[in-house]
């Protein structure tokens, strides 16, 4: 029997590192709006209801005649609406009110480390040398990043450090429910219903002043140039969450 070879999904890993750089702009976006006056719910509400309406069409046309699957795949999605979807990106505009963006991202993106954990733990099944390495190396470089001085050591607030650990949660949490496919959803329409969970969530939340919501005609300033608020949303619902 011959020696098996390993090959590299090309395609996937392109789409992921792809959607990693367009979701990781979202800060971008966001910082610029809560600067001009925007509140981090007002924030997270447009983006998630927006990319919602922008999704529902496709969602609706790939669902047709497969709504039936959505009495079994409920619990996921509800659970993918409320903690992927509108709790980790609620706790990242939180957290980016108070630290930097590049680290609240940092922070964020430890997710797949706690997966990681928690799946070592649920199981009781150690991951590959490989897997531990790259883990050990990616708080590594958060720990490097946040106290080694510099803005990154100036600006760790509690606040946002434990609200970014909230979106990390988040994080993780999107990512096993994307690995999840055994309700017979396809991927597009599984995130336009977690969307729009997530949506009906966030509005009540503020519509209830359960979250505060606040927004402002002023200019943004992105990269030293002055744009008009709705470049932001625009470039935070449509390259941060929907193309992401």
């Amino acid at each position: 029997m011959g020696a098996s070879t390993r090959t590299v999904p090309l395609a996937g890993f392109t789409l992921a590192v792809g959607s990693a750089a367009s979701f990781a702009l979202s800060g971008v976006f966001a910082s610029a709006l809560i600067a001009a006056g925007w509140s981090a719910g007002a924030a997270a509400a447009a983006r998630i209801v927006c990319a919602a309406i922008v999704l529902a069409p496709p969602t609706a046309v790939l669902m047709r005649g497969r709504w039936p699957l959505l009495r079994r795949a409920w619990r996921a999605v509800v659970l993918f609406g409320v903690l992927a979807v509108a709790g980790c990106q609620l706790a990242y505009f939180l957290a980016i009110a108070y630290i930097p963006p590049s680290i609240a991202l940092l922070i964020e993106f430890m997710g797949p480390v706690l997966l990681m954990l928690w799946l070592w733990g649920r199981t009781r099944i150690p991951p590959g040398a490989v897997t531990l390495a790259g883990a050990a190396l990616a708080v590594a470089g958060l720990a490097t990043v946040s106290l080694g001085g510099g803005e990154g050591a100036d600006a760790l607030h509690p606040l946002g450090v434990a609200f970014a650990l909230v979106a990390a949660i988040g994080n993780a949490a999107y990512y096993a429910a994307g690995a999840t496919s055994d309700h017979g959803i396809a991927p597009l329409p599984f995130v336009g219903l977690g969307l729009a969970v997530a949506a009906i969530l966030l509005a009540i939340a503020c519509a209830s002043g359960a979250l505060p919501f606040a927004v402002s005609a002023a200019p943004v300033r992105i990269a030293g140039a002055e744009l008009p608020a709705v470049v932001a949303v625009a470039g935070m619902v449509l390259v941060s969450t929907v193309i992401a």
